[in-house]
């Protein structure tokens, strides 16, 4: 080989040395003990902690999973984090729908922890919510779930475990009266 070869190789290597070193992956976040994976559903003892943009506030380690519908990334978190992209290396699992956090309910395997069975008025849905139900329908859900119960901008919520009747009997009262829901 000549002298302008050996040179040509040589800036070949130093030129991809260069872009791997600028748009190789950079390291997770300081609270961040394992890169994130894709799943598909969430598991059970799972309630939303924040939606995007928001901080969630978690005291130790824990699994958090980030998405909507059945398009989630986990990812070990420790403390308090930013629900969103950035805390995710800006990877979207479900492009143009709007997500959520979840974090495992506190002492969910103890025997005196509960899922809270209060309900809530809200005015709206969120995005990414699909119906599961018609009134006096059977939800079949997986795991702990928020639902919510209404119509015509009246909802209740309230977390459940696993299939309820989606029902007045079950929130406890009847959010908009008169309202198919």
């Amino acid at each position: 080989m000549d002298e302008n070869t050996i040179n040509t190789i040589i800036l070949v290597v130093l030129v991809i040395i260069i872009l791997y070193l600028l748009f190789r992956r950079k390291s997770p976040s300081p609270n961040t003990t394992e890169n994130f994976t894709l799943m598909n559903s969430l598991p059970a003892g799972y309630i939303p902690c924040g939606t995007e943009n928001q901080t969630c506030t978690a005291t130790g380690t824990n699994t958090v999973y980030y998405g909507a519908g059945d398009k989630y990334y986990s990812k070990q978190m420790t403390g308090p984090f930013t629900c969103g992209l950035s805390t995710f290396d800006n990877q979207d699992p479900d492009p143009g729908v709007a997500k959520m956090c979840y974090l495992p309910w506190p002492n969910l395997n103890e025997a005196n922890s509960e899922i809270p069975t209060d309900t809530t008025l809200m005015t709206s849905l969120p995005s990414g919510y699909t119906v599961c139900g018609k009134e006096g329908g059977q939800c079949n859900t997986t795991g702990t779930r928020l639902a919510y119960y209404g119509a015509g901008g009246k909802y209740f919520t309230k977390y459940v475990q696993g299939p309820f009747t989606c029902s007045i009997g079950f929130f406890g009262a009847d959010p908009n009266i008169g309202v198919n829901k």
